[in-house]
This record gives structure tokens, C-alpha cells and sequence, in this order.
């Protein structure tokens, strides 16, 4: 049975239609809101692009994503929430979030603490921490604005299976180590 190897990433989102990304271990059909799309390969890699269409503006869209009709996000028990798509607003404002992921933000304890110290320290990125505030904070007045999902997905791989020592402990090997 296929699984998500990074995603749901949302890519795209207008007032009527969004685009959702996501990585798999294997080649399979994609569920997004009841579209659909199969993955397409790329050096061994399979990527799928689920186009959803007929939204409706200014709406909020829980979503979970199935591979091959089984539900694969959000797993199961998760503390994160929900995965969302919010369609723009043609009549409001919308403020546009980016960032680079892997910065440690904000700038004041306990996110500039080690994580010998406290656990949300250096390694919790910018937008996951934004995520989380805007979750704390009252709503925001009807304006739209968007969070990344795959950084939850990041940081969800990122405890499945770390690439290397480095990406576990945040400290560079050694020359020799890396040879």
C-alpha cells in the first residue's frame, strides 16, 4: 500500500480552485476534497498535483488526503491540525506568508533555547511556529491568509526518518564521516 513521503503541500489556491502537492513511496491515485490525480515519476520519485476546482470564494476546506482510496493524511492521532485550504476572497485582503524552512523563529526563548534545554528550540521552523501562534491568536476579521503544510509534513518525516545524522542532531560531520 503506498504512503506519503512528504505533503499535503497546498501550491496554488485562487477563489474557485487549489492545487495540492505531495510526494509518495510509489506510483498510485491521489485523493484530495474527491479529486483526483495519478503520481508521475521523476528519477524515481512519484509526485502527483491534485487540481481541486468549484470551490467556493472565502471558504475554509478541511481536507485529508487518500492514496489508492485509503486515508493516509492526517495520521492518525496526530496533535497537529487540520490541513485546510481557504480560497481567496475577491473582496478582502489577503496577506501573503513566506519563508524559508529550518530558521528558528521567533527570536526569544524558548524557540532560541538548544533542545537539551527545551524541546521546541533550535529546528522548529518559521512557518510551523507562525502556524501555531496564528492558532493562539483570536480570528483574524474575515482576512485570508495562508500556512504552509508541508511543514507539518517536514517536521512529520523529519521524525520518521531523518536523511542523515545531520538532519538529526543539527551538527555538520565530521570530513572523515562524510566520505
Amino acid at each position: 500500500m503506498p504512503e506519503l513521503v512528504l505533503g499535503p503541500m497546498l501550491r496554488y489556491v485562487s477563489d474557485t480552485e487549489a492545487v495540492v502537492w505531495v510526494e509518495t513511496d510509489e506510483a498510485c491515485e491521489v485523493e484530495v476534497l474527491e479529486h483526483r490525480a495519478r503520481t508521475f515519476g521523476v528519477e524515481g520519485h512519484h509526485y502527483a498535483l491534485v487540481c481541486v476546482r468549484g470551490l467556493e470564494p472565502a471558504r475554509t476546506y478541511e481536507y485529508g488526503v487518500s492514496l489508492e482510496g485509503e486515508s493516509r493524511w492526517p495520521e492518525p492521532g496526530s496533535e497537529l491540525p487540520k490541513s485546510v485550504i481557504r480560497t481567496v476572497d475577491p473582496e478582502g485582503r489577503v496577506d501573503l506568508i513566506f519563508g524559508s524552512c529550518r530558521v528558528a523563529l521567533p527570536h526569544h526563548p524558548p524557540y532560541t533555547l538548544t533542545k537539551d534545554k527545551d524541546e521546541r528550540g533550535r529546528g522548529l521552523d518559521a512557518l510551523h511556529t507562525l502556524a501555531l501562534s496564528m492558532l493562539e491568536s483570536e480570528p483574524d476579521g474575515g482576512r485570508s491568509s495562508s500556512s504552509c503544510s508541508a511543514t507539518r509534513s517536514t517536521l512529520t518525516r523529519s521524525r520518521r526518518r531523518p536523511r542523515s545524522s545531520f538532519a538529526r542532531s543539527g551538527t555538520r560531520p565530521s570530513r572523515r564521516a562524510r566520505r
